[in-house]
This record gives C-alpha cells, sequence and structure tokens, in this order.
C-alpha cells in the first residue's frame, strides 16, 4: 500500500493577509512550528518548485527532489494581491473564480485545471500512469508500499482530497488546509482513500 503524506508549507509573511502566490522564506514563528512537525517515517520526498517549500524542506530536515506537479496554482495577473483587494476593485471576477470551476478571470489556471493537474499528479505517484515526475517509473513501482512526502501548497493538498474523494469542484472551497497541516492519502485496491486531513 502506498502512503502519501502532504504537508503544507510553513507560514511567510504574506501568510497571514491571504495573498494570492504566497512564497518566501518562512518567518520565525513558521521556522519554530516547523521544528516541532511530527513527520512520519518517510521513504521519499518531494516537493512543489516554490521558494516557500524548499524552506519547509529544510525546517523540517527532509531532502525533497523537486516536482514541477506540486507547483502552487497559477493565478496569473493576481499574484500579490490579497482577496479583500481584489473583492473590492474585482468582484465579478472573484465571483466567477469561486462559482465556476472553469473560470480563469487572472489569466492563470481554473480550478478545473488545478484539478485536473493534481489528478494526473496522483495518477504518476499510484503507478497509474505510464510517466512519472517524482521518480524512475522501475523505482517508483518498486516504491509503492512505501511512504511519500509531498511538500506543497493549500490548494494541491485540497485539489487532492477532492480527487480521492470523487467530490464535486464546489467541496474544494469548503476545505480549509493550515500552515504545516499534514493531510494523509493511502492507495489501495486502485483508488486513493483520505486517512487523515490537516492535522
Amino acid at each position: 500500500m502506498l502512503r502519501l503524506v502532504l504537508l503544507r508549507h510553513g507560514p511567510t509573511a504574506s501568510t497571514a493577509s491571504a495573498t494570492f502566490g504566497d512564497d518566501g522564506e518562512l518567518t520565525q514563528r513558521g521556522l519554530q512550528q516547523a521544528a516541532s512537525v511530527d513527520l512520519p517515517r518517510v521513504h521519499w520526498s518531494v516537493r512543489s518548485p516554490a521558494l516557500v517549500a524548499a524552506a519547509t524542506a529544510r525546517a523540517v530536515e527532509v531532502q525533497a527532489e523537486t516536482d514541477p506537479g506540486l507547483a502552487d496554482w497559477d493565478v496569473g495577473r493576481w499574484r500579490g494581491r490579497t482577496l479583500d483587494d481584489l473583492l473590492a476593485s474585482e468582484p465579478d471576477g472573484v465571483h466567477a473564480w469561486l462559482t465556476d470551476p472553469a473560470a480563469a478571470p487572472h489569466g492563470g489556471e481554473s480550478l478545473k485545471a488545478v484539478l485536473g493537474r493534481t489528478s494526473a499528479w496522483l495518477a504518476r505517484v499510484a503507478g497509474a500512469a505510464p510517466e512519472s515526475n517524482v521518480v524512475e517509473r522501475a523505482e517508483l513501482l518498486e516504491r509503492r508500499d512505501g511512504t511519500l512526502l509531498a511538500i506543497t501548497h493549500a490548494a494541491n493538498i485540497r485539489a487532492a482530497v477532492v480527487t480521492a474523494l470523487h467530490a464535486p469542484p464546489a467541496a474544494f472551497w469548503a476545505l480549509d488546509v493550515a500552515p504545516l497541516g499534514l493531510t494523509e492519502l493511502r492507495h489501495r485496491d486502485g483508488r486513493w482513500h483520505v486517512r487523515s486531513f490537516n492535522r
């Protein structure tokens, strides 16, 4: 059985303000919190290409290979802006983004695209796809009974849970992932199961 542990990156200066495209170094408090994260024994680790994922990997003391499939949601021209700012300046765009899974008013990825990308990544990790961005296929198949740690972003974790549950896209917005929250999925019987969420 393959065990997938998803770790949301630690907090940065932009986390509290809910700034889109939050990336950078962890706050001092975030570094302290990361040091107390209770990780299970893992066999291999991967991370988002973002600086904050690299910083989190260092803080929890794991060597993690960069995996482009774990990249944060591309929010286009909204990157660096806060939700409050966008609600004031682009309320129609925000409404479309929150209610239509195919909408991308920011010019980046739609929710539908993020869910599709995450679903494809989960399939590769499970060995169901012919290629893998994580490790070579033969090695991946050999390790399918191990534990993979993936350090990534809230959107990716929410998308993974929605995918595992075969839930509608709207369920994405009902999930809240805290910085350094751990979510565990397990792959057995040809499908993903949610073992724990945001602990």
